[in-house]
């Protein structure tokens, strides 16, 4: 499994080649790291991708009182 954060928001625009956009602070570098998920996942395509805003409900966070 990997969680690709913001580097790619959601399984559509995964699939239709389509990076986050103008909402990122440097977007060479996020059609970069865009680009290099797509190698990924055609490398490695048993690997599920976790796409950043599609992440709600799959986790269960268990927070730790130090």
């Amino acid at each position: 499994m990997l969680i690709t954060g913001d580097a790619s928001n959601n399984s559509l625009g995964f699939s239709i080649g389509v990076e986050s956009g103008t909402y990122n602070e440097n977007i060479t570098y996020s059609k970069l790291s865009f680009d290099k998920l797509v190698k990924f996942a055609k490398a490695y395509p048993r690997v599920e991708l976790v796409f950043g805003h599609e992440v709600s409900g799959l986790f269960d966070i268990v927070y730790m009182k130090l």
